[in-house]
């Protein structure tokens, strides 16, 4: 991994299936948002990472295998929804999402 971090900016995570007949618990997490500062993307354009490897709520970080991000301020509807379901954001913590 390099060592250029990426901010994400308006960003949730999403989960990935690979098929509309993949079961739930087999999806990958990912993040989605405004990236800036990404080497394959124009700043300010959104983007899906790939899957998440280490996530931190005390340090707004995340990786997946071949990037580091910072992550900025949360999508409006990711807070909401977590709000929502009574959802602690430290619930994502780990060595994967």
């Amino acid at each position: 991994m390099g060592e250029d971090i990426v901010f994400l900016e308006d960003w949730s995570i999403v989960q990935i299936t690979e098929s509309p007949y993949q079961a739930p618990e087999l999806a990958r997490s990912a993040l989605y948002g405004k990236a800036f500062g990404h080497p394959r993307f124009e700043d300010a354009q959104y983007v899906t990472t790939g899957t998440i490897q280490k996530f931190d709520s005390e340090t707004m970080t995340a990786e997946t295998n071949r990037t580091k991000y910072k992550l900025g301020k949360m999508a409006d509807q990711f807070r909401k929804y977590l709000d929502d379901e009574n959802i602690e954001l430290s619930r994502y913590d780990g060595a994967r999402v």
